[in-house]
């Protein structure tokens, strides 16, 4: 077999091709991490000025951090909570009520901790619910379509 010479691996690159190579790499794994938590920020900037929740960047900043970080473990449990239990319904009204029940839910515990761990922010209850119930929406409305085809047919 012949050795293909255009072949462009790391290794044969010079130095200042290796940094490149590996720095726009860096580049684009902090982009990916930060672009979804920069959403969550503008977004919950929008609907904290909507509804007059006093709040500073920093503080701001910290609640969508550390906000991003609980959703992350908490959306994993919710999901699979929702998974055993829509799994035998097969009415689609029950099934979504019970996915909006605990989405909210685990929302609002995410959305609930990281306002009572940031002092600086306070989040009536009612804002809260409102938050957890627009992400259960934005999350209904995004997500892959022929997914749940599939499923009512199953």
């Amino acid at each position: 077999m012949r050795e293909n010479k255009d072949n462009n691996s790391l290794k044969d690159l010079t130095l200042t091709g290796k940094i490149i190579v590996i720095s726009s790499l860096t580049l684009l794994i902090i982009f990916a991490i930060i672009f979804p938590i920069g959403i969550y920020f503008f977004g919950f900037a929008g609907l904290f000025s909507l509804s007059d929740v006093p709040y500073t960047s920093l503080s701001l900043l910290g609640f969508v951090i550390i906000f991003s970080i609980l959703s992350i473990f908490l959306e994993l449990v919710a999901k699979a909570l929702i998974e055993v239990s829509t799994q035998y319904i097969k009415n689609i009204y029950k099934s979504f009520i019970i996915r909006m029940l605990i989405y909210c839910t685990f929302t609002w515990v995410c959305i609930n901790a990281a306002d009572e761990l940031i002092n600086a922010l306070t989040i009536p209850l009612k804002i809260e619910l409102v938050a957890a119930f627009l992400d259960f929406i934005l999350e209904d409305v995004t997500k892959d379509k022929n997914a749940k085809v599939r499923r009512v047919l199953d």
